[in-house]
């Protein structure tokens, strides 16, 4: 089976003669070769939801955490316009508490010490 190629309009076209099959595959062309699209982890400034995929938290935490004093603030580049370093990202995980240090509200910590105790919370029962 013969076959032939084709140059044009930036595809190669191969065709298998005779069947009228053809596969189609882009080919480069110098003028529109584009450099490829520098990934989050390549960028040195980050957006919001880019900082939030590198530390593996979903945008609503990654928001929540820039309210935390162990992360570091954004750089504001202009009045609507806000960065993430990425190495400051990076550094800021070595300063993250590694567990909760936020104190217990009094109302749980009592509930928890009357469940302890066997204590419902509710009125004493009677004996009958």
């Amino acid at each position: 089976m013969n076959t032939g190629s084709v140059e044009g309009g930036g595809l190669r076209q191969t065709a298998a003669l005779g069947d009228g099959k053809r596969d189609a595959v882009p080919t480069a062309h110098a003028h529109s070769a584009k450099a490829p699209k520098a990934t989050a982890t390549q960028r040195i400034l980050l957006k919001d939801e880019e900082g939030a995929a590198l530390l593996g938290v979903g945008l609503r935490s990654f928001l929540a955490m820039q309210k935390e004093p162990w992360f570091p603030k954004p750089l504001q580049l202009s009045a609507r316009l806000k960065r993430h370093s990425y190495a400051e990202l990076l550094a800021a995980v070595e300063r993250m508490p590694r567990h909760d240090q936020r104190a217990e509200p009094a109302q749980l910590r009592r509930a928890r010490i009357e469940a302890l105790k066997g204590n419902t919370g509710g009125a004493p029962k009677q004996a009958a």
